[in-house]
């Protein structure tokens, strides 16, 4: 079952975010579809088990497998370099 969005507050988010930096081997697809629908990406289509996410404006996009095991970590790696809430960028803001 996916969970909606709308079932989650901001805080729930905001710690889903937080841990998503830490990239956890138990992560699944439905806190990163959470995590990315948060950030104003919407899945876009999806071919066979990848579900493809884009953003209005961004010429980027996402893809991403949903299994019933865990999301592995270079995907995890792709969504933080994707959403920008890397540890680089926050030294950048820092300066």
């Amino acid at each position: 079952m996916i969970l909606s969005i709308v079932s989650y507050c901001t805080s729930n988010i905001q710690k889903l975010t937080e841990r998503l930096l830490t990239r956890p081997t138990d992560m699944r697809f439905a806190e990163i579809r959470m995590i990315l629908e948060y950030y104003g990406w919407k899945l876009d289509r999806m071919k066979g088990s990848h579900r493809v996410f884009v953003k209005d404006g961004d010429p980027n996009r996402i893809t991403i497998p949903e299994d019933k095991q865990r999301v592995k970590g270079p995907y995890l790696s792709s969504v933080i370099k994707l959403l920008g809430i890397g540890e680089e960028n926050n030294n950048e803001e820092r300066r």
